[in-house]
């Protein structure tokens, strides 16, 4: 997990990639086609698929922890760091953004199951070391 967000509508899970061109392929691939500019292409870890696992990871974690949370209060993130990116990945469940994109995104995300206050500082408390 690169960054995680925690707030009162969930624990966004953020995966941070610096790819250029298209990336192209399905969210349940484990590797994605990227094909630069340039027309050169090769194969990729599927970031899509890759925080899918740490959602995956960080749902473990939090039942290890006798943490209840909602899966649907897990959401996956994905941050672009270049402007110069075209996605085509289908089956995607993810938000995929740049940076700013995806800020404004958790700031709107509204959750029907909002986290407790008590169970935010429970997460807090059992991931900082």
């Amino acid at each position: 997990i690169d960054h995680l967000v925690i707030n009162e509508n969930g624990l966004f899970v953020i995966e941070t990639k610096n790819y250029i061109g298209e990336i192209s392929g399905d969210a349940k691939d484990d590797k994605v086609k990227q094909t630069k500019i340039n027309g050169t292409h090769k194969f990729v870890t599927n970031p899509v698929l890759q925080n899918r696992r740490h959602c995956d990871v960080l749902k473990q974690f939090l039942k290890n922890n006798n943490i209840s949370v909602d899966e649907k209060n897990i959401i996956s993130v994905i941050i672009m760091g270049e402007m110069k990116i075209v996605w085509n990945i289908t089956n995607n469940d993810a938000f995929i953004g740049l940076i700013w994109q995806a800020a404004d995104y958790i700031k709107k995300y509204e959750s029907e199951n909002k986290l407790t206050t008590e169970t935010i500082q429970k997460i807090i408390k059992a991931v900082l070391p």
